[in-house]
């Protein structure tokens, strides 16, 4: 349930209580003398409508969330079940007999030093007349960041794994490739010496990249 949905729910919740408390106010004798039962009964139609119409709307968002996710399970399942299907590349140069299978565009990202904290500053002391020692100020810790240094293409061939960047490339032949991290909205790769970072993006291109990914490094 989203939080759209429990935030209708509740919202409906409250609305359709507030005419019961109307109620109970008339048969205690408390409801206000402005007030006439034409007035409550207008007052609980509309409110009880309302009511209605939230709780409406959560039910049929819900079935439609519901409805887009098995959608997008049913798609993932036929694009799991589908031999690898061989494209052309727009950036990257592929080997002789080296085959496309996944290309998305994205971004490498590297952690480099982006600044220091502070530090402490050096101070001057007298020891005696006319005689001064200064000593040294200590430096601020390195502080690193996540950096941009290249877009560009990111394939998976039945070969390598390329990333051909308008600044920066890399290459990993798929049998030197120890580890591999699906992100959320990227990839990474790591070979022994170098972990590189490729921020795709989350969307459908995304998933069909991650599951080609998966099926040529198990072929």
């Amino acid at each position: 349930m989203t939080v759209g949905q429990v935030l209708a729910w509740c919202v409906s919740a409250i609305v359709f209580l507030i005419p019961l408390n109307w109620l109970r106010l008339w048969l205690v004798g408390e409801l206000p003398q402005s007030s006439t039962l034409y007035q409550s009964l207008i007052g609980t139609v509309v409110l009880w409508g309302f009511a209605a119409g939230l709780a409406y709307f959560g039910i049929w968002w819900g079935k439609r969330q519901k409805a887009r996710k098995a959608k997008a399970d049913q798609e993932l399942q036929e694009l799991i079940a589908q031999p690898l299907q061989e494209i052309q590349t727009t950036s990257a140069l592929l080997k002789p007999g080296e085959k496309a299978y996944a290309a998305i565009q994205g971004t490498l990202k590297e952690t480099k030093t982006v600044g220091y904290s502070a530090g402490t500053a050096g101070m001057s002391v007298r020891v005696a007349k006319g005689v001064t020692v200064r000593t040294g100020g200590i430096k601020g810790q390195a502080v690193k960041g996540s950096v941009s240094v290249a877009s560009g293409e990111l394939v998976i061939t039945n070969q390598r794994v390329i990333f051909a960047g308008d600044r920066k490339s890399f290459a990993i032949a798929n049998g030197n490739l120890l580890n591999t991290t699906n992100y959320s909205d990227g990839f990474g790769f790591t070979d022994g010496k170098t972990t590189h970072t490729v921020v795709t993006g989350s969307g459908k291109a995304h998933t069909i990249f991650a599951v080609v990914l998966h099926k040529v490094l198990r072929t």
